[in-house]
């Protein structure tokens, strides 16, 4: 007699829009450094192609990562209890997003205070936001909060994503509990139908 394993299935699909969102989101913030819009380290020299560029890919690499990352939260509650989701939750998100408040973000906040001038003084003139080591910096790291005139990045800066998605994870579990269930399931294949007859395919 032979023993049935229930594998669960690859998407190969999702991987690739996962390959793809990840080379658009490294080639958009290189190019944030050239564009034409404020951001924490600028080059010299700017650029209106980059600025198009970006333009482009901003329209379309974050809701690409929230729909990758509601696929692999609808994949992850159908083998795992509410506690054992809550708890890959924290593995994989809350400790990185730890790891870059504190070990990632003082040196690029550093350096934004380093090159970027205070308000109303000139450079020349030693206006710049802050002066010296980034040893010496470690104590500023911690005043005030960041992006509120203070430099404590408690969002991560560019692992924003990963505080927003860890709350919303926490918050609509309840929600999703209740998708798992057959109410639910049917609930979802009425929403799939009305999409599928109503939605783009009709045009």
């Amino acid at each position: 007699m032979q023993l049935k394993i229930d594998h669960p299935i690859r998407r190969y699909d999702l991987d690739w829009l996962r390959v793809a969102a990840t080379l658009g989101v490294f080639v958009f913030h290189c190019l944030r450094f050239f564009d034409l819009g404020a951001w924490h380290i600028k080059n010299n020299q700017l650029d209106a192609i980059a600025t198009a560029l970006v333009v482009l890919l901003i329209q379309w690499i974050m809701p690409l990562f929230f729909l990758l990352s509601g696929a692999s939260i609808y994949f992850a509650i159908q083998s795992r209890t509410a506690g054992q989701f809550i708890r890959e939750r924290c593995l994989r998100l809350l400790i990185p997003l730890l790891f870059g408040i504190f070990v990632l973000s003082p040196p690029q906040v550093y350096l934004e205070r380093l090159t970027n001038p205070l308000h109303g003084v000139a450079p020349w003139n030693g206006g710049w936001q802050f002066s010296g080591s980034f040893w010496e910096f470690i104590p500023y790291y911690f005043q005030g909060w960041y992006l509120f005139s203070g430099n404590f990045a408690w969002m991560g800066i560019h692992l924003w994503y990963l505080l927003v998605l860890f709350l919303f994870s926490l918050l609509l579990l309840p929600l999703f509990w209740a998708l798992k269930q057959s109410k639910g399931q049917k609930l979802i294949e009425i929403l799939a139908i009305i999409l599928e007859n109503h939605g783009l395919s009709s045009y």
